[in-house]
C-alpha cells in the first residue's frame, strides 16, 4: 500500500486507516442504496468453516473467528499498537448508520455486524 488518502474518486466509497494499527491496516466502507459495507483487512476475521484438517488447526490458534467473528490473536499480537484505539474504531463503525454486513479478508461475511463490532470492541478493552 502506497497511500494512506482517499484517492477512489467515488462519493459513496471511503477509504479509511484503521485506528490503533500504526497505518498497518485499511477499511472501505461502501454506501448504496441496499445499505453499507465495511470491507475489513486482516483486523476482523469470521472464519467459521476451514477446510482441511491444517486448517481447522491454523484458523483456532491464531483465533480467525471460527465460533463468531472476532480481531485475531495474531493481528492482535503483531499489527494493533493500541487495542483502546483499535477498540474505539471498532464501536464507530458500529454506530454507521445503515451498516448491513462487514465483507472480512478472511472467512464469511458478517451480516449482523454492529453486535460483532461492540463484542470486538468490548474483548479488547
Amino acid at each position: 500500500m502506497d497511500s494512506t488518502d482517499d484517492i477512489l474518486g467515488d462519493k459513496d466509497v471511503r477509504f479509511v486507516i484503521v485506528e490503533g494499527t500504526d497505518e498497518a491496516e485499511a477499511a472501505l466502507i461502501v454506501r448504496r442504496g441496499t445499505g453499507t459495507t465495511l470491507i475489513a483487512n486482516d483486523v476482523i476475521a469470521n472464519v467459521r468453516h476451514p477446510h482441511g484438517l491444517g486448517g481447522k488447526i491454523i484458523a483456532r490458534l491464531a483465533g480467525f473467528g471460527v465460533k463468531r467473528p472476532q480481531v485475531p490473536r495474531v493481528v492482535k499480537r503483531f499489527m494493533v499498537e493500541d487495542k483502546r484505539k483499535l477498540a474505539k474504531q471498532l464501536r464507530e463503525w458500529s454506530e454507521i448508520s445503515g451498516l448491513r454486513r462487514i465483507i472480512p479478508s478472511h472467512g464469511e461475511m458478517i451480516e449482523r455486524p454492529a453486535p460483532a463490532l461492540r463484542r470486538m470492541a468490548e474483548e479488547l478493552s
